[in-house]
């Protein structure tokens, strides 16, 4: 009787806490729904259970940092950001979302002035993963500083390390030529972006803003 009891009451301690578990991912789903359809009032409670159920749900804290953001809060969202990091961030590889963690919390840090923090973290990631995206970030964190000196040479070490089929460092540094005005620089990035990529249409149709007919006629190597 006293095992069939035990294994009653193990099955029913189960069940309460498979029940608490599904209300917290059901919050945290309605949260990020509302958020996503532009109703922070209605998301915020929702992630806030969420969080109260489990305080390690890392994507009830970003989503609530990003409402904290966007309504004026950075040092709230912040904090958010970065515990939703400190549970997502399991260092190299890249976890899918954690890049997107990562710009929201430089970005809670500009918001706020912060900017050596904010640089430091770059900093920090750059050295973590390495990946062309982590100087992407850096570069235009400090192109909107108003460092395009500084943002340049990130972008350059974006280039330089991107892998032959990555069009991205490319694109997002003739991105930074043409916001300066160095047209010129801007469509040799979109030529070598067009050598790696000839078929994305996007980088043909910036090729033709700039009179230049797309084809093999019109790519550069990239840049070694």
């Amino acid at each position: 009787m006293r095992t069939t009891h035990g294994i009653i009451m193990l099955t029913l301690v189960g069940l309460m806490v498979l029940s608490v578990g599904c209300e917290g991912g059901r919050a945290r789903y309605d949260g990020v729904r509302a958020y996503e359809q532009g109703q922070y009032g209605a998301a915020r409670p929702q992630l806030a259970r969420a969080i109260e159920i489990s305080d390690t749900d890392w994507k009830a804290h970003y989503h609530l940092g990003l409402i904290d953001l966007a309504e004026g809060d950075p040092v709230r969202a912040q904090s958010h950001f970065e515990l939703a990091l400190a549970v997502r961030d399991g260092g190299p590889p890249h976890q899918p979302e954690t890049p997107a963690i990562i710009d929201a919390l430089a970005e809670s840090m500009y918001a706020q002035g912060d900017y050596p923090k904010m640089v430091g973290l770059c900093d920090e990631m750059s050295a973590r993963y390495g990946t062309p995206y982590d100087h992407i970030r850096k570069a235009r964190l400090l192109a909107k500083m108003g460092d395009h000196d500084s943002a340049l040479v990130a972008y350059i070490k974006a280039v330089k390390i991107a892998k032959p089929t990555d069009v991205e460092p490319y694109v997002a540094l003739a991105d930074f030529y043409e916001s300066v005005g160095k047209k010129t620089d801007a469509l040799a990035m979109l030529r070598r972006a067009h050598g790696i990529a000839p078929e994305d249409e996007a980088i043909a149709d910036r090729l033709r803003g700039y009179g230049v007919v797309p084809g093999p006629a019109a790519t550069l190597p990239p840049v070694e």
